[in-house]
């Protein structure tokens, strides 16, 4: 549970910056597969589904302030183009990022 424990905290401290797994297991000093063991069992999800849920935290809090645009947002997410941001964001939440702007102001 430690490393699950270590694991979330690093998470919510790097997840704007850094989206894989590899990551986190080679800062935690273990293993992918045993990272998503541990993850798992504590947690019942993927370590990689954690790090994106972590992600779309993130972004809900962005998308709150209007004064970000989603082309700042993505990048302050470390996506590669608005476009890919975009994508992920639906993805997870079946919104874009813009439907997901207009939705809060109702």
């Amino acid at each position: 549970e430690k490393i699950s424990t270590r694991f979330m905290t690093l998470v919510q401290q790097q997840c704007r910056v850094r989206h894989d797994v590899s990551f986190y297991a080679d800062a935690l000093f273990v293993s992918k597969g045993h990272l998503g063991k541990a993850v798992r069992n504590a947690i019942g999800m993927s370590a990689k589904h954690y790090i994106e849920m972590a992600i779309i935290s993130e972004a809900y809090t962005l998308l709150a302030d209007d004064n970000l645009t989603i082309t700042q947002i993505g990048e302050h997410l470390n996506f590669r183009n608005p476009q890919s941001f975009s994508h992920f964001f639906k993805k997870h939440t079946k919104l874009t990022p813009t439907q997901y702007r207009l939705n809060l102001k109702f």
